[in-house]
């Protein structure tokens, strides 16, 4: 065998093994293991339940009280967190403060915030006024039947609920004005049934 032939089956030998350090390493694929998984489910529900137990909570409508804006066994979602109420909100007021809403509920209650903190609220013939202007509101189911006169003006912390049902409602005509601190939040989201899902916007008549 030549020299040369000798030299040539080297180099290329040499080529070979080259080539085959070259080939780059084939790149880990990261491994989830059972405590991974389950770690991240954890806190996962923990941030849900935090989430829903600080900021957002959710009712069910009881009644026909608020008919036709919502219905008898419909769920809603309630935000709570440094609500402030306002003319047209729909509420969710709950008996924390005996005192003033008396021992009439035992239960949440969905009405519609009317007047607030200083407003004076008149109902005569069946006719709903704010500080002496009639208001408009087209949410309410039907006209309201004609009762007793009613005028009452609001201290800082009360507010005025009805619901929009006006003849089928027990409300502040009845138990008067509400505690701010009865009010457990602002309903923000009908989530049931899942085809009627609305985001239920604000209603100032």
């Amino acid at each position: 065998m030549s020299e040369e032939y000798k030299d040539q089956a080297a180099q290329d030998v040499e080529m070979t093994v080259n080539t085959k350090e070259e080939k780059p390493a084939k790149e880990s694929k990261p491994s989830w293991d059972v405590f991974d998984i389950a770690e991240i489910f954890v806190l996962c529900t923990a941030f849900i339940v935090l989430f829903f137990s600080v900021f957002i909570r959710m009712t069910v409508v009881e009644g026909d009280s608020m008919t036709n804006t919502l219905q008898d066994g419909e769920y809603l979602l309630i935000q709570d967190f440094f609500y402030t109420p306002s003319r047209g909100d729909i509420v969710v007021v709950n008996d924390v403060t005996k005192e003033s809403i008396g021992k009439m509920y035992s239960k949440p209650l969905v009405k519609r915030v009317i007047g607030i903190g200083g407003d004076t609220v008149e109902i005569k013939d069946g006719v709903v006024s704010i500080n002496g202007k009639a208001i408009d509101e087209p949410y309410i189911k039907e006209e309201m039947r004609p009762t007793d006169s009613l005028t009452v003006t609001l201290e800082e912390n009360e507010v005025f609920v009805m619901g929009d049902n006006r003849n089928h409602s027990g409300d502040s005509r009845l138990i008067g004005p509400v505690d701010v601190r009865c009010i457990v939040g602002k309903a923000i989201v009908r989530i049931y049934p899942f085809d009627k899902f609305t985001i239920l916007s604000h209603a100032e008549g």
